[in-house]
């Protein structure tokens, strides 16, 4: 089992938000959005704990956790939520997950980085 740590963030949910506090008809729109939002981070936590991976932190529009690698793709292709985007970071241990998601949304959001892959390039960390 290779471990793989797993930090996640909604993109722009505040201006998203935003947008329907100032749009919307009435308050069901605001409220929709609010449950959309936490239950898809809900329902990824739920997801990571069926298959024995640790939820570390699930609040907001945040969740970061660790999980057996060869469950991320089916992660990954599982949850693509329709109303925002999210950045997403990966790596072997807390600090290259957070790294990475920290990266991911310094490159223009709506991605996913591996720290493995910008190690060299950002860090001028040698891969092992």
């Amino acid at each position: 089992m290779t471990l793989l740590y797993v930090s996640i963030d909604g993109d722009d949910i505040g201006r998203l938000l935003t947008q329907r506090i100032y749009q919307a008809a009435d308050d069901d729109a605001v409220r929709q959005f609010s449950e959309l939002v936490t239950n898809t981070f809900n329902e990824m936590a739920a997801w990571v704990t069926a298959r024995d991976g640790a939820v570390l932190f699930c609040s907001g529009d945040s969740i970061f956790f660790n999980i057996d690698g060869h469950y991320y793709e089916q992660f990954a292709t599982t949850f693509v939520p329709d109303a925002f985007n999210l950045s997403v970071g990966l790596g072997a241990n807390r600090k290259e997950a957070h790294w990475a998601l920290n990266i991911a949304k310094s490159l223009g959001k709506n991605r996913t980085v591996h720290f493995n892959e910008v190690r060299q390039d950002i860090f001028g960390i040698e891969k092992d």
